[in-house]
């Protein structure tokens, strides 16, 4: 906006597009939210509320992958038919009715949901189940060696565990240690809600579980990332080219695969080296996480960017992220949000239209009479 001021005016842009798109910065974290807490509330009581809690997270894991699969395999695939057809023109696919393609996609799309479904059904899930379930055996197993070390070191002067041992043994093991000093009563033990608990060693299980589930809800944030951030990302620069190529402008010449690979560089780069930044404000310091939190957040939010993308919305992945880590956390959490950083982030979104805007302004105006 800023440089299209500078060269052609203030009547050269279209303000209605650019409402819309201003508009979907604001619909999409909201939207997010909703999805991400509607997902929570199912996983909480289709899950965590169960009393084993580990073996419906079994269960649930073929569901969820399933589901992700045809999400994301059903509009890729119709993606493909629209290029296609593009490339090689309406006539082959002539013979077939308007709606054909979808329905192939979405076939397609229910084929690959189901033959993933059944093989983390028959073949990961076994296998994660017994992983867990070893590495906790083992934990239990430190744990008791500890308290009896700790026992016969001192027994006759202090308690089997020390008050200062008690909470760090209690993370690490997964397992409150027996004090015969603790007084209950006095002690705030009482998890917030039922995901909370630090004492249940099956619901540490079931977290567990759902750390492995976060692999493939970070590899769908990344694959929506790349359709949308990246693509606003790079637009700039692909227009340029291609017009320093042609001579035109034709939004119907195809983007090269060097700027595409050079999108995705940067991209990798700037998660590299300041990324830690970010990731610590939405993982820490909005709310308290965990992974089955993080789980429907990461997946909520990645349903609202695909969807977006496929409208062909610009919207960004941090904005319904922290849409979602606020809902969640506010229904998780019993409203425990930092309402003070979320205005400051808030505030930054305000911010980052003009403050761009300025800059890019700025330095056009500073270049134009050398061009």
């Amino acid at each position: 906006m800023g440089f299209t001021i500078v060269a052609k005016g203030i009547y050269a842009i279209d303000w209605w597009e650019f409402g819309k798109i201003a508009l979907s910065w604001v619909v999409s974290p909201v939207l997010s939210g909703i999805i991400s807490g509607g997902l929570y509330l199912i996983v909480k009581y289709a899950v965590l509320v169960k009393p084993n809690s580990f073996e419906a997270g079994l269960k649930f894991v073929p569901i969820i992958y399933a589901c992700t699969l045809f999400v994301n395999v059903t509009p890729v695939t119709n993606q493909i038919f629209e290029v296609v057809s593009d490339s090689k023109g309406e006539t082959w696919v002539a013979p077939y009715p308007s709606w054909g393609p979808i329905v192939i996609s979405i076939s397609i799309g229910i084929f690959c949901g189901i033959v993933t479904g059944l093989f983390v059904a028959l073949v990961v899930v076994p296998r994660q189940k017994k992983t867990i379930l070893q590495s906790f055996t083992q934990l239990e197993e430190t744990y008791e060696k500890e308290k009896i070390a700790a026992s016969e070191a001192d027994s006759e002067k202090t308690p089997i565990l020390s008050d200062t041992d008690a909470p760090a043994l209690s993370a690490q093991y997964g397992a409150v240690p027996e004090d015969s000093s603790a007084q209950p009563e006095e002690a705030d033990t009482k998890p917030k809600s039922i995901d909370d608990k630090t004492a249940g060693v099956d619901t540490q299980m079931t977290e567990k579980l759902f750390s492995f589930l976060q692999t493939l809800t970070a590899t769908f944030n990344s694959f929506v990332h790349g359709s949308n951030d990246v693509s606003n990302a790079i637009g700039p620069l692909a227009s340029v080219y291609t017009i320093w190529q042609t001579g035109t402008v034709d939004s119907s010449n195809e983007t090269q695969i060097w700027i595409l690979a050079y999108g995705g560089v940067g991209i990798v780069l700037g998660l590299f080296l300041l990324g830690r930044r970010v990731i610590e404000t939405l993982g820490h310091n909005i709310t308290h996480l965990t992974p089955s939190r993080g789980f429907t957040i990461e997946l909520g939010a990645a349903l609202t960017v695909l969807v977006a993308s496929r409208a062909g919305i610009p919207v960004s992945t941090t904005h319904c992220m922290v849409g979602s880590v606020v809902a969640v956390g506010y229904i998780s959490n019993e409203g425990s949000v930092s309402w003070k950083l979320f205005g400051k982030i808030f505030l930054s979104w305000i911010v980052t239209i003009p403050a761009a805007g300025l800059v890019s302004a700025a330095m056009f105006a500073a270049l134009r009479p050398a061009l």
